[in-house]
């Protein structure tokens, strides 16, 4: 039986190798706000948007991702609301609908504490103009 010479493995394995690449290079993974890994604290205090029926604002479902989003509303001391997501990865990034036009009355400031691999990073969004909170 004829044996095969160094020069057919190397374009062999780098065949191999650039076939492969593909299927171990970096990926984008959606996770959209129904995603059961989701979690959401405390669990009474979050409504899906697009069933909430005591919620002010009331958004296009047509225009969201599948239709669907998370709302909440939180008053000065009534505790903290949070959602947690735990990955593997080296990125990461999240989308929110921030409303801008509200009912008279309506609180509508977006104010987030964002950490990730124990470093927190602030977001603050208010239609009405206001500085953040300190």
């Amino acid at each position: 039986m004829p044996s095969l010479s160094r020069s057919f493995w190397v374009p062999f394995f780098l065949y191999y190798l650039l076939a492969t690449l593909p299927s171990i290079a970096a990926r984008d993974v959606l996770v959209d706000d129904s995603d059961e890994r989701i979690s959401y604290s405390p669990p009474g205090n979050w409504s899906r948007g697009n069933g909430c029926s005591t919620c002010n604002i009331k958004l296009d479902s047509s225009k969201t991702f599948d239709g669907t989003w998370q709302d909440m509303t939180h008053e000065p001391g009534d505790g903290g609301r949070s959602f947690t997501f735990q990955f593997t990865g080296v990125a990461v990034s999240v989308f929110f609908i921030l409303v801008n036009t509200v009912p008279p009355g309506t609180a509508s400031a977006t104010h987030l504490l964002i950490t990730l691999d124990s470093n927190p990073t602030t977001f603050y969004h208010d239609p009405d103009g206001f500085s953040p909170p300190s």
